[in-house]
């Protein structure tokens, strides 16, 4: 009888939380999508030539052509000029943005899959994933002259969602091994 209960009582000890199961769902989820997402976005910026990305630059400089700007406020078309800037600059480091964020999505599968695992290394490996995540794209964007409104605009939602996902991780550590 005390054997079984020995039994019960690890079985219990190594029993993930759903609250764990559910985080690393979300973390197949999205990772997995960015995964693809990756995978599409090197393909695209392999076999996009230079006239693609101009053409691809003057549709969106035509879209805004076409807005009413007269009846938007100032600071409306300053910040749309400023998204345009933003743009040109992503569309022209396509490939290393790509890279980054396909390398980026798979740390975070990856780690994922060992916290479903329950082992404490896919956490670490989870936040290696989310600091190449926001650094490499900001590190990109910094050095191609971003200003800080459209940086911060870019990156506001990839690291509001790091820090929420890592902190929500953090308190499952203690169901890690």
């Amino acid at each position: 009888m005390t054997e079984q209960l020995d039994e019960f009582q690890a079985a219990m000890a190594n029993k993930r939380p759903t609250f764990l199961t559910v985080l690393c769902i979300l973390t197949f989820i999205v990772s997995g999508f960015m995964t693809l997402a990756g995978i599409f976005g090197i393909g695209t910026a392999i076999f996009m030539d230079q006239t693609g990305m101009d053409d691809t630059i003057m549709q969106m400089e035509d879209s805004m052509n076409e807005m009413p700007m007269d009846e938007m406020p100032s600071w409306f078309e300053g910040l749309f000029e400023s998204s345009l800037e933003l743009a040109q600059i992503e569309i022209a480091n396509a490939l290393s943005l790509a890279v980054i964020g396909f390398i980026a999505a798979l740390l975070s599968l990856l780690g994922g899959v060992m916290m479903y695992n329950q082992k404490k290394k896919g956490y670490y490996l989870y936040i290696g994933s989310k600091v190449l995540g926001v650094l490499g794209p900001l590190i990109i964007l910094v050095s191609s002259g971003v200003g800080f409104m459209l940086l911060s605009i870019s990156i506001f939602w990839p690291l509001f969602w790091a820090v929420v996902f890592i902190v929500l991780y953090g308190m499952n550590l203690k169901h890690m091994r």
